[in-house]
Formats: C-alpha cells, sequence, structure tokens
C-alpha cells in the first residue's frame, strides 16, 4: 500500500501538465474507492529528485493509456468500476464490476449502459447525467443493476465526467458500491421499526379495548330494563368492534327467534332475526369460526361469498342461550402479514368471548332480578298482582287521576260460600276454583285495569278512568259472568260459583286509597249481609 502510494505521488510530479487534466478528474473516484490512499496533487520535485518513476506512462505528447498507471490500480482494484461513451456504448470496466453482475468481458462489451439499469431507473438516471454534465462535478446515488441471470443488485454509485485529450469529447465513469448487505440490514431495520410501530399501536388498541370492556360491565351491571340493557352493548360493543361488521342477537320467547338489537358496518344484521338452526354457534352452545382461508360450513345466516371471517358466539349463562354475537372482519385485517394476521384473529376471538360471557352474565342476572320481582309483586297461585303491590298501584293510579281531574273505580269480589268447595273436596279443589276465577278475571277486564288478590277468597279490581255508574256496570258483567264458568276438580263437577261485590269510586267516597278500600269492603259486607250474589256500592 505504502509503495502504491509513493507510485501515485510520483506520478503527478513527474507529469503534471499532461496528466493533471486526466487525473484531477479521477482522484475523487479514487479516494471513493481508496479511502487509506492520499491521492491529492503534490508540488513538482526539484530536477533529479525522483530516480527510476513511471517512465511507462508515456511522454507529455501522449494521451493516458488506460494500462498505464491508473488502469493498473483500477483494474486490480476490489471496487467495481465502469465507463461508457455519451452514446451508452461501454468503454472499459474493471474484473469486479464483471464479477458484480455476471458477465464475462466479451458479453459486457457487446452491451449499452441502459440495459443494465431497470426501466423505472432510467429517466433518474439520465437527469444525473444532465446534471452531471450542466454543473461539470460529481454527482452520487443509490440505484440497482440488472445481472446477467435477470436478478438485481443494488448499489451506490459515484459518477464523474473525464475528458479526451482534445478536451471535448468525453465519457462517463462510474465507481460502484454493492449494498446488498447494507439494504438488507436497512430492510430488517425498516421491518423491526414497522414491528415495533404496530406493537404501540396494538398497544394503544388493548387499553382503549380495556376501558371500553370495563365502561361496559359497569353499565350492565345499572341497567334496570332490557331497553337499557340492549342501548348499552349497541354503543359498547359496536365501538369494541368499530373496524368489523357485527350484529347482536337476543332471544324472543314469543317469536322463538332470534332479533337483531343491534348491527354496524356493511354486513348487515338479518333483520327478520335468525332461527337457532341457521347458526352453528347456536345449534354446537359454542364459539363457531369460518375463516376464508380455511374450509368450513358457513352459517346460513352469514351471505356468502365470505371474504375474510365470520366469528360466531352464543350469548350463554347458567346451560340457557339467551342471544348471539356475530362479528364479520375486516378487509383491513385480510391484508395483514400472515403471523400479523393470526395474532389479531387469536385477539378478537379472545375479546369477543369475554364480551359475549358479561353481556349473557348481565342478561341473567337481569332476568333474573326481573323474575324475582315479578315474583314479588305476583301471587304465586294465581297469577294476579298481590295485595302488597295492590295497595302501591292503588296509590299510584289516585295520584294519576288526581293530575288527569278524572274518575277511578275500585271493585272488592269475594267468592261466594267458597269454604265449601275445601270442605267437600279439599285444598286442591278450592286452589282449582281460585286458579280458573282468577284466568276468568283477566279475560274479563280491560288491558288498563287492575286484577289482584286481596287474600284469601277475596279480591280487587282497580278501574281507571271509570264513574261509579261504570264500575257498577263491570261488577254485573263479572257477576253474571261467573256462572257460565264449568268448573271440574278430577272427576268431580264443582257447584256454580257466585260472588258479592262491593264498588267504591274516587272521589265520590274518598280520596286516599285507605277510604275507598274501606268503603268498597262496607259495600261488600252489606252484599253478603243481604243474601250473596249481588253488587252493592254505598
Amino acid at each position: 500500500m505504502k509503495k502504491s502510494k509513493a507510485k501515485a505521488k510520483e506520478y503527478m510530479s513527474l507529469h503534471k501538465d499532461q496528466e493533471k487534466k486526466y487525473a484531477e478528474p479521477l482522484l475523487p473516484q479514487l479516494e471513493y474507492a481508496f479511502p487509506q490512499l492520499d491521492l491529492q496533487p503534490q508540488a513538482a520535485p526539484a530536477p533529479n529528485a525522483v530516480s527510476g518513476g513511471i517512465e511507462a506512462a508515456g511522454s507529455p505528447e501522449d494521451e493516458p493509456s488506460e494500462n498505464g498507471f491508473f488502469g493498473q490500480v483500477i483494474e486490480t482494484a476490489a471496487q467495481p468500476f465502469c465507463s461508457a461513451y455519451p452514446d451508452g456504448r461501454l468503454k472499459a470496466h474493471n474484473q469486479a464490476f464483471l464479477n458484480l453482475i455476471g458477465y464475462t468481458a466479451d458479453e459486457l462489451n457487446a452491451k449499452r449502459w441502459s440495459d443494465l439499469i431497470p426501466a423505472e431507473w432510467s429517466e433518474r438516471d439520465a437527469a444525473l447525467l444532465n446534471e452531471l454534465r450542466r454543473m461539470d462535478r460529481p454527482v452520487f446515488c443509490e440505484t440497482e443493476y440488472i445481472r446477467k441471470d435477470g436478478t438485481r443488485v443494488p448499489v451506490e454509485a459515484f459518477i464523474h465526467r473525464v475528458f479526451a485529450g482534445d478536451g471535448r469529447d468525453f465519457y462517463y465513469c462510474w465507481f460502484v458500491r454493492d449494498i446488498t448487505e447494507r439494504k438488507r440490514v436497512e430492510h430488517e431495520l425498516q421491518n423491526a421499526n414497522q414491528d415495533l410501530s404496530n406493537y404501540v399501536g396494538e398497544l394503544e388498541q388493548r387499553n382503549r379495548e380495556t376501558e371500553l370492556f370495563s365502561e361496559m360491565v359497569s353499565l350492565l351491571q345499572a341497567c334496570v330494563t332490557v331497553d337499557e340493557v340492549q342501548s348499552v352493548i349497541g354503543r359498547l360493543v359496536r365501538e369494541l368492534f368499530s373496524t368489523d361488521s357485527g350484529s347482536i342477537y337476543l332471544f324472543n320467547a314469543e317469536r322463538t327467534t332470534y332479533e337483531p338489537v343491534a348491527f354496524w358496518g356493511p354486513n348487515k344484521a338479518v333483520e327478520q332475526g335468525i332461527a337457532a338452526r341457521e347458526c352453528w354457534s347456536l345449534r354446537l352452545g359454542k364459539m363457531y369460526l369460518v375463516d376464508s382461508n380455511l374450509p368450513g360450513v358457513l352459517c346460513t345466516h352469514v351471505k356468502p361469498p365470505l371474504q375474510t371471517a365470520s366469528l360466531c358466539i352464543p350469548l350463554m349463562a347458567q346451560g340457557e342461550t339467551l342471544g348471539l354475537l356475530h362479528l364479520v372482519f375486516s378487509q383491513d385485517w385480510l391484508a395483514l402479514p400472515r403471523d400479523a394476521r393470526e395474532r389479531q384473529k387469536r385477539h378478537k376471538q379472545q375479546l369477543a368471548i369475554a364480551v359475549a360471557e358479561n353481556i349473557a352474565l348481565s342478561l341473567a342476572n337481569f332476568k333474573l332480578r326481573d323474575t324475582l320481582y315479578i315474583q314479588s309483586i305476583h301471587d304465586y297461585l294465581t297469577g294476579l298482582y298481590n295485595r302488597r303491590y295492590m295497595a302501591e298501584l292503588l296509590e299510584k293510579e289516585l295520584h294519576r287521576m288526581a293530575r288527569k281531574k278524572l274518575p277511578a273505580g275500585i271493585i272488592i269480589i269475594d267468592i261466594d260460600r267458597f269454604k265449601s268447595f275445601n270442605d267437600r273436596f279439599g285444598h286442591e279443589a278450592g286452589d282449582v276454583v281460585l286458579r280458573e276465577f282468577s284466568l276468568f278475571l283477566r279475560k274479563n277486564i280491560r288491558e288498563e285495569d287492575f286484577a289482584c288478590r286481596y287474600g284469601g277468597d277475596e279480591f280487587v279490581i282497580i278501574l281507571p278512568e271509570t264513574s261509579l255508574e261504570n264500575a257498577r256496570q263491570r261488577a254485573e258483567q263479572l257477576r253474571t259472568g261467573v256462572k257460565h264458568l264449568n268448573l271440574r276438580f278430577r272427576e268431580h263437577v264443582l257447584d256454580t260459583v257466585t260472588l258479592s261485590l262491593g264498588v267504591a269510586v274516587y272521589p265520590n267516597h274518598g280520596m286516599s286509597a285507605e277510604s275507598l278500600l274501606r268503603t268498597a269492603d262496607a259495600a261488600l259486607y252489606r252484599a253478603k249481609a243481604e243474601g250473596r250474589d249481588r253488587v252493592i256500592s254505598i
């Protein structure tokens, strides 16, 4: 290396006038290729200062030969080098360049420079050469060359223009460095950075999902009506799976179908509801997933063709299926790399299962709470409102009638000689009479009326917006209608049921529930005292 450096300096000194105009333009490329050499021009040495110089380089009148000293340096260099005329014909190249692109010297000599450049890079390279001619200074770029086998090699190139002996003609020189390894590392770093960015994004999404999930659980626990439950799950589940399409169905006991209560995204729910037989998850009682990349039987409620994935999860609690959560993954999920797609699919499954479990648990708790409440206000034998709730209802209706300045009637009913049913056939027969009579009452009152069991064989009917005359008419209809009941207990035909009824009306007979009940009760006892099977109002 020291010997090469000394020869380069000696060469520059001995041929200053002639060689300078040819050698100096090459110095930037040589320094780029051989940064360890100091090839800056030196001052001419004193006469006879150099002995044994490179005389073979030629006289000052000769144009420097490519086979001279610099030619030998370039030819033997490990740095790829190539030169070409402005029209694209190749002028010279070294073995390192041949090794880089895989051609032999003869094969490469038959090529033009444009044959080595990918089409998408040609316009950019032409612009670089124009800039080089205009600015008359070297240019640096990253590009790709096409190898003999058709593959591409990424390189960085240092390009210079070198003039011939007449100073008019010139050619381009490329000093090239293979950056395949650097590009590989850059690509790995980019991938790692993208993975990190994706991870941060996923982490932020998980935090957001955790917040929404906690909010959903808290709100579901505070709901007191089914409408509130539907509103909560409709809003928050939509936000949890905002990038996907989804639907939530709840079981409708009257229609024995699952009715949609919330849906979002382009894949809309089946508006008329679905039957259990139309969904594999409802039939199997567990999660059911169909991925477009994997074979699977599609649920009939999912519209084909399935382009992404369909996920169905039954809303189950205490062995009862209360509804269905259905998701169709977005197209963004399909565009993810395979590993990311599988990771997100697993996460969506876990999140959907947790959401479904909490919705089902909340629905079950609400259903239990509703059942307990219904039981607490109804008589277990007859199914009518019980005495405690009757008092609450009567107070509410009287306040409502007071605001509207309308009357309200009540009827207290007693089944005549009810004790005889128990005495002759036992208490089971008495229960039959009470149940059948309660059914008769429900069928023969208005929708806005309230039938209640007052205790034993006594009943109360609350009649909102009813005058005294109308209340008496309703009582009389009940008295005559009950006689048409045909009651049987086992093989026995029971006696015809008759009623004694006492009627009172707000505000005629009192302004409070207590006073109305007291007046109606007095009328009832008067009806019983006068021979039963009659209607009395005081």
